[in-house]
């Protein structure tokens, strides 16, 4: 508990390895020792409030995992008609389905891109390459940095408008059906194993578009349509043909609206979570803290002094230190 309490720390060269300690300089400070039994009373106070801390921490991380759990749920019951009153949205399953190639605009593809690696014609400066990995909790991640001149690339380089609302979907491998909705009206180069879907907002809403195919129906329609043995793809065709709910309009828009209420509670309740999980650790700080300061337990007069602790210690190690020299003795003379 000394060591983790960042005592030892402090003595650390300016290394990332804990085997760079200082060690003449840690050897050589001052550490305060109390007495044999007030050490004892610190690690079992340690020790007792670390098990309240631990025990807090597990309950905590079990209510991300339900929330988690929730947001599945939430998904699952918009969808089959649980979440509004509407008479049109009451039973989802019971409407009509049709197929996705009815109802976009457009499919993106990705045009041959290979954002793979700087030289050639890729430069630093210029329209961002969005790839599969760009793609990540059903969010747009941090963008690739590599950029590309167009000039040299030709027509089929271009990069393409996005429009708020589009929809990029991964296209196979182990990310396959992973999803993003984009939220701003920008120029990219779609990478390989990427598909831009683009809605026809007059009749299928797009954010619910979006919460479709990333719900448990929506999961079972996008694998239900992909081939492949080893690495499970999806391809245009296919993608095409995958089966979407379709109520009015106005209903797909109020779905959209409990959804993310829902949404929106999970994700201010899971902050808060978290930052009670940041508490937790530096409270285990905190407690470490006030051990070492002699600020956890009382301090009992009765107790043996740390000099004669210190000195009982000293007397045992010169009385081992004899014990080896006679014993090396012995060894030499036979």
């Amino acid at each position: 508990y000394l060591y983790t309490s960042g005592i030892t720390w402090k003595y650390k060269k300016q290394t990332t390895n804990i085997q760079n300690l200082n060690v003449n300089e840690y050897l050589s400070s001052l550490i305060l020792i109390p007495p044999l039994h007030e050490q004892k009373r610190i690690v079992s106070k340690i020790e007792e409030i670390f098990s309240r801390i631990d025990s807090a921490k597990l309950s905590l991380e079990h209510t991300k995992l339900q929330l988690e759990q929730y947001r599945s749920s939430l998904l699952k019951s918009a969808f089959e008609g649980k979440l509004t009153k509407n008479n049109d949205s009451k039973n989802l399953m019971k409407l009509e389905t049709f197929p996705l190639g009815e109802l976009i605009d457009e499919i993106i593809d990705h045009r041959g891109v290979t954002p793979k690696k700087l030289g050639g014609d890729w430069v630093e400066e210029g329209i961002p390459v969005i790839s599969a990995k760009n793609i990540k909790n059903y969010r747009l991640t941090k963008r690739e940095k590599i950029r590309f001149i167009t000039k040299k690339m030709g027509q089929k380089w271009m990069p393409r408008d996005v429009q708020f609302g589009d929809i990029l979907m991964t296209s196979e491998g182990a990310t396959l059906g992973e999803l993003a909705l984009l939220k701003e009206n920008t120029k990219f180069c779609l990478g390989q194993r990427l598909f831009g879907i683009r809605t026809n907002n007059k009749i299928l809403d797009s954010t619910f578009l979006y919460y479709f195919l990333i719900s448990p129906k929506g999961k079972q329609e996008i694998f239900g349509h992909a081939t492949g043995t080893t690495v499970g793809g999806l391809r245009q065709t296919e993608l095409m043909k995958i089966m979407i709910i379709l109520p009015k309009i106005e209903n797909q828009k109020n779905i959209v609206m409990q959804i993310e209420q829902g949404f929106s509670l999970i994700e201010n309740t899971t902050q808060i979570v978290e930052s009670s999980l940041q508490k937790l650790q530096i409270m285990k700080i905190s407690i470490l803290k006030q051990a070492f300061e002699g600020k956890l337990v009382p301090q009992d007069p009765n107790d043996e002094s740390a000099e004669i602790l210190l000195e009982k210690i000293k007397h045992e190690k010169e009385q081992l230190i004899q014990k080896q020299k006679v014993s090396k003795v012995k060894k030499n003379v036979k």
